[in-house]
């Protein structure tokens, strides 16, 4: 059976059109018809088509970890919470993730529950490779050099999609797990630390994950990748030969800005996969404050009473705006979950920071569709064309002249299967009780 939309704007990936009628079968596009491109005789009656005033790809978050209840998963359903973190992804339109690190275990569970009920599709690295002491209880420790290849082929073999090497690597480590990996066909992501983004570069990561980690392993301060420095020539330099970066700026904004996340409308609904949500929303009391934060505190990445050096919203700002000059690929990606950084709805907030630091609309839609496909090296993803996954996000107005316009949701399709959205965020709505 073939599915008709007819929308007066289209992006469809890479650009813009006026307007086309697109079919589905399946879990394909079919047919993409500009507008007065299709004959009567080629198309169903008005009354089967689907008229919606915007269409575009499914949205990709490229840095996620699905994953919650720090505090111990609840008795009897372990993975309750990431069931929620991928139902309101789905609400979102968010329709792929790229998984940054977690256990093989929990990935297959929700790669077998999502293609059940056409809920996200999830591609990840799986367990993430570190030295002593170490941040995850997914990670496999890499002493040396010599233990890599080991470890690659074995995670080749599990099936993984790409590989993330932590902060603490160090240069010689990660060399050898890029000469590894790329034997195994695998990309590389990093988090810049021990190994500085630079050196990363020249080593052939695919992807530098967090601006802040980026700048901060450097050794640099902000200010002194000023446009024409010769910090920032070095660093342009090394990202020419096309390493993607994923910028996270607004979960780096929102831990640096508690009352913020205390005012989201949808915070409650975090409780269901952090619960310790619960004590930011206690903040709001004037005499309950003090106490609310001492125990938020142990789950917070920084301490809110200080800045601990970290670079400022301005300043990655201006560097994520220079980067895009430059046309270093960059990719939307949430950092969910996180404090007040709300899995779905962060990926939208993603998507307003990258414009707010002066990405022009297209290539904010694009970091978080076709140009994210580029770094998952997917090509039925992230585009609306003939042969593409039918991952659709149906839309009342156009985010090209409001970028806030893509939390205006009408439907959204994974696969060519239409979400009840209702009933997906009634499910989350059900753990609040």
């Amino acid at each position: 059976m073939t599915t008709w939309i007819r929308c007066d704007g289209l992006f469809d990936g890479e650009g813009m059109v006026d307007g086309a009628l697109v079919a589905l079968e399946g879990e394909r596009i079919t047919e993409v018809l500009p507008r007065g491109t299709a004959s009567a005789a080629e198309v169903p009656s008005e009354e089967e088509v689907l008229h919606v005033p915007f269409l575009m790809p499914g949205l990709i978050d490229c840095h996620v970890h699905l994953e919650g209840y720090a505090e111990g998963s609840p008795a009897g359903a372990p993975f309750q919470p990431v069931k929620s973190f991928l139902r309101l992804l789905i609400y979102n339109g968010v329709t792929t993730v790229r998984d940054v690190g977690n256990s093989l275990e929990t990935i297959d569970y929700l790669r077998r529950w999502g293609e059940k009920f056409h809920s996200t599709e999830v591609l990840s690295c799986g367990p993430v490779l570190d030295v002593p002491p170490l941040t995850w209880t997914f990670s496999r420790i890499v002493d040396a050099p010599e233990q890599i290849p080991r470890e690659i082929e074995l995670l080749a073999l599990e099936g993984i999609d790409f590989v993330k090497a932590e902060p603490n690597l160090s240069p010689e480590l990660l060399e050898a797990l890029v000469q590894a990996a790329g034997e195994h066909d695998l990309q590389v992501a990093c988090q810049p630390g021990r190994t500085s983004a630079v050196t990363a570069c020249e080593l052939g990561v695919r992807s530098l994950e967090r601006l802040e980690a980026l700048v901060k392993s450097l050794g640099l301060e902000t200010s002194n990748l000023e446009p024409g420095s010769p910090a920032e020539e070095e660093l342009l330099t090394a990202l020419g030969g096309g390493t993607f970066v994923c910028p996270t700026l607004f979960a780096h904004h929102r831990e640096g800005d508690l009352e913020a996340a205390r005012e989201d409308p949808h915070l409650e609904l975090m409780t269901t996969i952090l619960p310790y949500h619960k004590y930011l929303q206690q903040m709001g009391g004037l005499f309950g404050k003090s106490a609310a934060l001492d125990n938020l505190r142990p789950y917070l990445r920084q301490d809110p009473a200080t800045t601990n050096g970290r670079p400022g919203r301005r300043a990655l700002d201006d560097l994520t705006r220079r980067l895009a000059g430059a046309n270093v690929p960059l990719v939307a990606g949430s950092g969910a979950p996180g404090t007040g950084v709300i899995p779905g709805f962060s990926l939208h907030h993603e998507l307003a920071a990258l414009a707010s630091a002066g990405l022009d609309p297209l290539t904010v839609l694009q970091s978080a569709t076709s140009q994210a496909a580029r770094l998952l090296q997917r090509e039925d993803l992230g585009r609306i064309a003939p042969g593409a996954q039918a991952d659709l996000l149906l839309l009342n107005t156009d985010p090209t002249r409001d970028i806030a316009s893509t939390l205006e949701i009408r439907e959204v399709f994974k696969r060519g299967h239409r979400v009840d959205r209702e009933k997906t965020l009634g499910y989350v709505e059900a753990m609040l009780d």
